[in-house]
């Protein structure tokens, strides 16, 4: 590690050694900070005239005049790529190694490649070249063509189409992609597909009957000793008829337990040891009505469920309650579907005959009910009857 001192707030640092010659700040904060207002963003640019903007072009990377090596013309390129361009653009480049200014640098294979044309007189760079052929007969439609004197030993036919004929019978392997094939091609495809049945199962394939719908189906010769059914089906039915009970590898045998409610004996899986403690639905209900009521509920509030309602309180006041609602819940704005809406009294208040009344469906209705949530809706609905200008409402009809 080297020590340096940032040009920004002047406070040492350390940087890697590789990094002494460019390191300048101690971090990215200083940086930004020290090349504030030379590089804009392109919103403050578009609001600058063109006098304000030629200061900052002094901040950016400068650009360098060349000569074109091959044409000869001057042309602009960055400072940093000075020592390498020597063309203007990749035409002059290519026409550069055509005329044998940039010497390629080929590898083994190339090399090699390149003196196997050479000697049947294929690769020269010349405008006379004349490059040599040689005849030969297809070996589908016995054609004689031409073909370069490399490739005298590899061509075989004299187009595709011969090339197809060859391997008729044979699928092909881009079987059902034809769609970057030309029409030739396409053509050739079309006549070797096979249709469903054409293609013969291998001979080595046997016949055996299924264990449950007693059908032949076709399985290879290695599978003769394990197959016995002809498809999941057939073997999921014979799981569900053999391989249950005792019989399943994860099995545990159930638990001996005592109902509280009726004193019965019932058996139970391992799993439910601590949660189960009742032999069915109606002996927990039973147990609930007696242990989960009045006082003992989790709900009860000094008993207020059991008072009264006010005498005005009656199905009359709750039409209208509903009608000025337009029959919509004013919580979750669900409509009325079947069943009627639940009046909620916002202030939890039964025996005022006034009170601020709402409609809310069952769901609503249970979950504004909850102790801890009470303050939070009364004002919720508060709020929106005075918004509507109903907080008076029952007062100004019930005459």
């Amino acid at each position: 590690m080297v020590e340096k001192i940032c040009d920004y707030c002047k406070k040492p640092f350390e940087v890697p050694n590789y990094k002494k010659d460019r390191a300048r700040f101690c971090s990215r904060t200083c940086g930004g900070r020290s090349n504030k207002g030379k590089h804009p963003s392109a919103e403050t640019r578009k609001k600058l005239s063109d006098a304000q903007k030629r200061p900052f072009k002094t901040g950016r990377i400068k650009n360098v005049e060349l000569i074109c090596e091959y044409c000869k013309k001057p042309f602009k390129t960055y400072n940093y790529y000075k020592d390498k361009k020597r063309f203007c653009s990749n035409k002059c480049r290519v026409n550069a190694i055509k005329a044998g200014m940039i010497h390629r640098h080929y590898s083994e294979d190339g090399l090699r490649r390149i003196s196997q044309a050479r000697k049947g007189k294929h690769f020269v760079h010349s405008k006379n070249f004349t490059s040599t052929k040689v005849q030969i007969i297809c070996e589908i439609c016995k054609k004689s063509f031409e073909v370069d004197n490399y490739r005298k030993t590899e061509a075989r036919f004299c187009s595709r189409v011969c090339c197809g004929k060859a391997n008729e019978g044979h699928i092909p392997w881009n079987k059902g992609k034809t769609g970057y094939l030309s029409e030739n091609a396409k053509n050739i495809l079309r006549a070797t597909q096979f249709k469903k049945g054409d293609i013969p199962r291998n001979k080595n394939s046997t016949t055996l009957h299924c264990e449950v719908c007693n059908k032949e189906f076709q399985v290879p010769e290695c599978r003769k000793n394990n197959a016995k059914f002809c498809s999941n089906k057939c073997r999921g039915i014979w799981i569900s008829k053999n391989i249950n009970g005792d019989k399943i590898y994860n099995y545990k045998e159930k638990i001996k337990k005592i109902c509280i409610e009726c004193g019965k004996e019932f058996y139970i899986h391992p799993y439910r040891n601590e949660e189960c403690r009742f032999c069915c639905i109606k002996c927990y209900g039973a147990w609930q009505s007696k242990n989960r009521t009045a006082e003992n509920s989790y709900s009860w509030i000094d008993g207020r469920s059991y008072y009264p309602y006010c005498k005005k309180f009656n199905n009359r006041l709750k039409e209208r309650v509903r009608n000025r609602d337009n029959r919509t819940c004013q919580l979750c704005c669900s409509k009325e579907d079947g069943i009627k809406l639940a009046i909620h009294h916002v202030h939890y208040d039964k025996e005022n005959c006034y009170p601020d009344l709402i409609s809310l469906c069952r769901t609503c209705n249970s979950k504004v009910n909850k102790i801890s949530e009470r303050k939070f809706y009364e004002k919720l609905f508060m709020n929106k009857l005075n918004e509507r200008g109903l907080l008076f409402w029952v007062k100004q009809n019930d005459k």
